[in-house]
């Protein structure tokens, strides 16, 4: 697969985990959440600190467990939004604009 090298880089980073233990699927889609929690990860492998008031989402019930963390800190640094309404909608399909809008904020940070 085209993207193999990056795929190991991220799995030995501990970024992104596969569907199994053995297997990865890099051609499906991502949720907002998944998004979410891979650049956590990777900002916590940079030590970014991610700081300030979180946006308190109107659907927090509908974000997993796992995930919570990630999109909390990120919104409180900036770098991750709702979709208005205060609703972070994380089970909707991440699309390339918003992982583009993610690893900008995230760069930004880095600086």
């Amino acid at each position: 697969h085209w993207c193999k090298p990056y795929i190991l880089t991220v799995a030995a980073l501990h970024i992104a985990n596969g569907v199994s233990e053995t297997e990865f699927v890099p051609d499906i889609e991502i949720t907002r959440e998944q998004g979410a929690v891979f650049l956590y990860r990777a900002a916590q492998n940079k030590a970014v600190k991610l700081e300030g008031v979180s946006t308190v989402f109107t659907d927090e019930n509908e974000i997993s467990s796992y995930a919570k963390e990630a999109i909390y800190k990120l919104s409180g640094s900036g770098i991750i939004n709702g979709k208005g309404d205060n609703i972070f909608a994380p089970k909707d399909q991440m699309t390339r604009a918003e992982a583009a809008k993610l690893i900008y904020g995230l760069t930004k940070l880095c600086k």
